[in-house]
Formats: C-alpha cells, structure tokens, sequence
C-alpha cells in the first residue's frame, strides 16, 4: 500500500510555504467576515432613519471616540508585539545551536528552532489580525447606532491592516533571512 501525500499528516515539519498558505487563508477568512458584517450593516444604516433621529451630536462623538479608541489599541499592541514578542523569539533562535542549510527553499522541512521561530512569528501576527478585526466589528456595528460614515472609514483601515499585516512567503522568508543574519553577527562577534 503506497502512502498518499496528499493526505495530511499531524508529525510532518512545516515549512515556510505552508505556513504562508494557513496564514493566507486565516487572512482571507477574517477580512471576509469583515466584508459580510459591513454589507449587513450598511444595509441596516440605509433603511432605518429611526435610529438617525434618535441620535445627539453628543453621542455621536462618543460613539467615533469609541471607535477610534478601539483602532488605536489595535495599533499599539501590534507595535508591542513586534517589539516584544518578535525579539523574544530572536533571542531563543539566537541561543539555538540551529545550524539550517542554505539557501532555505519554501517547500524544505524546517529545522525545530526555525518553526518555534515562525509559529511564534505567525501566532503574535494572527493576534494583531484579530485585535483589528474585532475593531473593524466594533466600528460596523456603532455604525448602526450614529450612523457615521467614519465608523466605515476605521473598520476600512482595520480590514487593510489585517490584509497588509498576512504573512506571506516573501515575509517569513525575510524574517528567516534576518534572523539568519543576526545568528551569524552575534556568532561573529562572539
């Protein structure tokens, strides 16, 4: 009986394309619900001038502050992220006796400390994917209440964030590179 490689096997190391494709298609999943989400509720906010009449300027603000507060706490903790968890996982690597053949193609097996260094690269950028995309939600539905078109606007650039934020092929291959590159600084300098 000849094994067929099509079926997915759970003890297989990754590599660096497939773990671009998971992240693709996580990717793809979360911008999509945020598709659906605005499209219901642009068709509720355009239907109903109940909601319109029943809103103060007052609450209006609150509602966009609320808004924009969610995207900025977004945004700080990608940027914690990246500065935090990212160097964490560099320093392991960097520790790591990990000594990989070069040049490292796509579709190649990862060495172990290369795969705990992209699934940590992947996992916090995931986490940053969905504090956007809970902000992108929380705009579309305030959208619903105050009916301001900068609810759109936030839960647009959350959806392009998460979109520009996907790892791809290119982008593990560079953070490889660069962690690479800084294995062999700190092995020379040592």
């Amino acid at each position: 009986m000849v094994e067929d490689s099509r079926i997915p096997n759970a003890k297989r190391t990754k590599s660096v394309a497939w773990l671009a494709r998971y992240s693709q298609i996580l990717t793809g999943l979360l911008a999509q619900a945020i598709f659906v989400v605005a499209c219901v509720t642009l068709f509720l906010m355009l239907t109903d001038d109940d909601q319109r009449n029943k809103m103060t300027p007052g609450g209006t603000v609150v509602m966009v502050a609320g808004g924009l507060l969610t995207m900025i706490v977004s945004v700080i903790y990608m940027f914690v992220t990246v500065k935090v968890k990212f160097s964490r996982a560099l320093d392991t690597y960097l520790a790591s006796d990990d000594a990989p053949s070069l040049p490292i193609r796509t579709d190649q097996p990862l060495t172990k400390p290369l795969e705990t260094l992209l699934l940590t690269f992947t996992a916090a950028t995931h986490k940053s994917q969905a504090f956007f995309f809970t902000s992108a939600t929380i705009n579309l539905v305030l959208v619903f209440f105050d009916e301001s078109w900068l609810h759109l606007f936030f839960a647009f650039l959350c959806a392009f964030s998460i979109i520009w934020l996907m790892p791809s092929v290119g982008r593990l291959a560079r953070f490889i590179q660069n962690a690479l590159d800084m294995k062999r600084a700190s092995e020379a300098a040592s």
